[in-house]
């Protein structure tokens, strides 16, 4: 276990192959932003400690070698279209399926979010419900606070 940061207060866990990061989870934990890495390789192991640090200081990092193309096409679009959210920004479910030429879809995106293997990574902590409620996070609601709070603080 690596720390990164005393902000935000998360474990990240990962699951990799061959260079290319599979799956990841976050947890709450109190000692700070910490990273449970597991057989990772040593240069996928840097660009994810580097993309964490960056993201500590609210910053964007860089692309990450991420895995995601056994989903179905309009799953993958959607965590596609995720990974343009900015730093700090929020959408909804029904700007990102009109931004999909699916404008009907908005149910269809949350589920898509649900299935995000990378949250953090790929955004769906910034994706809220219709009137911008909360929604969902597959990481617990109380991480989706904790993220949201965390890009919007100064």
């Amino acid at each position: 276990m690596y720390l990164i940061a005393k902000k935000p207060s998360l474990q990240v866990s990962l699951i990799s192959h061959e260079g290319t990061l599979l799956s990841t989870s976050l947890s709450l934990n109190t000692s700070g932003f910490s990273l449970i890495s597991g057989d990772i390789s040593p240069a996928l192991l840097k660009q994810i400690k580097e993309w964490l640090h960056l993201y500590a200081e609210k910053k964007e990092g860089a692309t990450l070698p991420l895995d995601y193309c056994l989903f179905p096409p309009f799953t993958h679009s959607v965590l596609t279209q995720l990974r343009s959210i900015p730093f700090g920004q929020t959408t909804t479910y029904g700007t990102i399926a009109n931004a999909l030429n699916n404008k009907k879809a908005g149910r269809a995106v949350g589920n898509a979010c649900g299935l995000n293997p990378f949250p953090l990574f790929i955004p769906c902590h910034r994706v809220l419900a219709a009137g911008n409620l909360l929604g969902g996070f597959s990481c617990g609601i109380d991480i989706k606070k904790k993220l949201l709070t965390f890009e919007h603080s100064t």
